[in-house]
């Protein structure tokens, strides 16, 4: 299996926990991003908190990027539909 890379040698229960651990961390950084909008709100114009709440949108959006499966990969060649 070392020839298929480091991924093919987790298991399920390992990649089971990766994912979760995405989740959470997606969910967080989500909250983050909400408190700091919230204070934005209150406090009016800031560049800094603009700054960090496009910065915790950018790890989100990474974050949900990396966890969804890539599409199949479409058939170069159609397969004959059988016949009855």
């Amino acid at each position: 299996m070392a020839g298929l890379g480091w991924a093919a040698e987790l298991s399920e229960e390992q990649i089971q926990a990766m994912s979760e651990a995405t989740e959470d961390m997606t969910r967080s950084l989500a909250e983050h991003v909400e408190a700091l909008r919230a204070a934005l709100h209150e406090t009016g114009t800031r560049p800094d908190v603009e700054r960090e709440i496009k910065r915790f949108e950018a790890a989100i959006a990474a974050l949900k990027a990396e966890a969804t499966p890539p599409a199949p990969a479409a058939r170069k060649t159609p397969h004959p539909t059988p016949q009855p």
